[in-house]
C-alpha cells in the first residue's frame, strides 16, 4: 500500500509538472466530447478558411468561449501565421485574463500582422503595456500594417492624432512622435 501511494504520487507530479501547455496553470471549462471536437476542427481550419467562412469561424469561437481557450492558446504556437494571429484575436474578444501571459510572451512574433494583432487583443484584455507596438506599427513599410495599426489604436484608444496611414512620410512621422507623447504623458493612467 506504501508503495502505491508513493507510485501515485510520483506519477501526478509528472502529469502536473510534465505539461507545457500555455494553459497549464489555469482551470478552464470543459467541452464535452461533441463540443470538443468542434473546437479542435475549427482552431485546426484557421489557416484554411478565407472571407465570410473565416468570420463565422472566429465568431463561433468566440461563442463557444471559455472552453476554446486551452485550444486557443496551444494555436498562438502553431508555425502558421494566420492561425496565430486568428487565435490572438478570439482570446481578445474573449477578454479573459488568463490569455495574457500566453499572449505577452509572444509579443515578438516574427510576423508583424500576428503581433500587430496580438498587441491589441491584449489591449481588449486590459493590458495597456501592448500599445508601444501598435505605435511602432505606425512606422511599418507596409500600408495595410500601418492601417491595420491605426484602426485597432483608434479603436481602442479613440484617437488617432492626425495619423493618415497612406499620408506623406514626413505627416505621419509627426503624427507617431503625437502618439509617442501621448503615450509618454498617459501611460501611467493607462496602465491603472
Amino acid at each position: 500500500m506504501k508503495l502505491s501511494v508513493c507510485a501515485l504520487a510520483m506519477l501526478l507530479t509528472l502529469v502536473f509538472t510534465g505539461c507545457s501547455s500555455p494553459a497549464k496553470n489555469y482551470d478552464f471549462l470543459e467541452a464535452g466530447p461533441s463540443l470538443q471536437r468542434e473546437i479542435n476542427q475549427r482552431v485546426e481550419n484557421l489557416e484554411f478558411l478565407h472571407g465570410e467562412e473565416l468570420v463565422r469561424n472566429l465568431q463561433r469561437l468566440v461563442w463557444i468561449g471559455e472552453p476554446a481557450i486551452p485550444d486557443l492558446l496551444e494555436a498562438l504556437d502553431s508555425e502558421n501565421p494566420k492561425t496565430r494571429g486568428s487565435a490572438a484575436y478570439v482570446l481578445g474578444e474573449l477578454r479573459d485574463s488568463r490569455a495574457v501571459e500566453a499572449l505577452r510572451e509572444r509579443l515578438d512574433d516574427p510576423v508583424p500582422t500576428v503581433r500587430y494583432e496580438i498587441a491589441s487583443s491584449l489591449i481588449m484584455i486590459g493590458d495597456w503595456n501592448a500599445v508601444p507596438v501598435l505605435i511602432d506599427g505606425l512606422g511599418d513599410p507596409r500600408d495595410e500594417n500601418r492601417y491595420k495599426c491605426i484602426t485597432l489604436l483608434r479603436e481602442r484608444v479613440g484617437q488617432d492624432f492626425g495619423y493618415v496611414f497612406d499620408g506623406p512620410e514626413e505627416e505621419r512621422h509627426l503624427a507617431v512622435t503625437r502618439w509617442l507623447t501621448w503615450w509618454t504623458t498617459s501611460r501611467e493612467e493607462q496602465l491603472l
